[in-house]
C-alpha cells in the first residue's frame, strides 16, 4: 500500500510542477492513503477489493 501511495503521490507532484491537471490521480492518491488508514502501510493492495466491498455492501466472488 505504501509504494502504491508514494507513486500515486510523485505523479500528482509531477504533474503540478508541469501544471497538468490530474483530478482521477487525486481522488487514486486518497484512495490509496485511505487504504493505508485501514489495513496498514504494509498490506498488500489486494485489500482495497475488501474496502470495496465493504463500502458497496457486496461481496465480490472468486471466478475459475
Amino acid at each position: 500500500m505504501e509504494i502504491a501511495y508514494k507513486d500515486a503521490h510523485l505523479c500528482l507532484n509531477e504533474a503540478q510542477h508541469e501544471g497538468v491537471p490530474m483530478w482521477l490521480a487525486a481522488n487514486i492518491a486518497q484512495m490509496w492513503r485511505h487504504g493505508m488508514m485501514e489495513v496498514g502501510k504494509d498490506a498488500d493492495m489486494s485489500h482495497l477489493a475488501d474496502l470495496f466491498e465493504r463500502w458497496a455492501d457486496v461481496t465480490m466472488k472468486d471466478t475459475p
